[in-house]
Formats: structure tokens, sequence, C-alpha cells
């Protein structure tokens, strides 16, 4: 096999950013991307529940889905506060990007993903 030069070039950090290197890695982007994909296999609300816009402050985008009984709530902040949207942010946790499981009604972090249940 003959082995030829990549046609652009390589990132400095390309080993930390393979596959082989996220897949032990609970907190990579890879893994993160996974647990995303398994939730809308397992909730119908994500792929296809009614929409709606939650009022939130500006820097933070909220709707909820709802299917079948279902109620997803999605949070989603794009600033650097945090905020605490009460009852907004209540119900169980199935994941957030920062890769805990907040309590009911914690605040949401800045640059954190959140997706509630309930």
């Amino acid at each position: 096999m003959l082995f030829r030069s990549p046609w652009l070039p390589i990132a400095d950090d390309c080993a930390t950013l393979s596959v082989t290197a996220q897949e032990g890695d609970p907190a990579s982007d890879l893994n993160y991307f996974r647990a995303l994909t398994r939730l809308r296999q397992e909730h119908p609300a994500l792929i296809g529940g009614t929409y709606r816009s939650v009022d939130a402050p500006d820097d933070v985008f909220a709707f909820v889905r709802e299917e079948h009984g279902e109620t997803l709530t999605v949070l989603l902040n794009f600033g650097a506060q945090t905020h605490d949207l009460g009852a907004l942010a209540g119900g169980e946790t199935l994941l957030s990007s920062l890769g805990d499981q907040p309590a009911s009604g914690a605040a949401l972090r800045p640059n954190e993903a959140r997706i509630l249940r309930g």
C-alpha cells in the first residue's frame, strides 16, 4: 500500500481529538453526542413532539417538547452568567452538557445545555 501525505494540514492536537482518544473519556464530545443520540431514541418527544418556546433571559434559549404524555424541557444558556430559572428548571435532569446531574430547580450555569423531564 502506498502511503500518501494528507492533503490538508493535521492539527497539533489531533491525538486528543481522535475517536480513539475520546472513546474512553466519559466527558468527551463524542460521548456527549452519543448520550444526546440515545436520548433522542428513548424520548419520542425530542423527535416529533409538539414544540413550545418558553420565556427566558436573553442569553437563554428554552423550549418544551411534548409527546404521548411526556414533557421535556430543553434549556440552552449561551451566556457567561448563571440563571436561576425557578420552576422552568424543575424536573429530573436527563442530560447536562457539564457532565453532572443538577438537582431539580438548580440554576442553569454558564454555557450549559440541560434536558429535563417533567
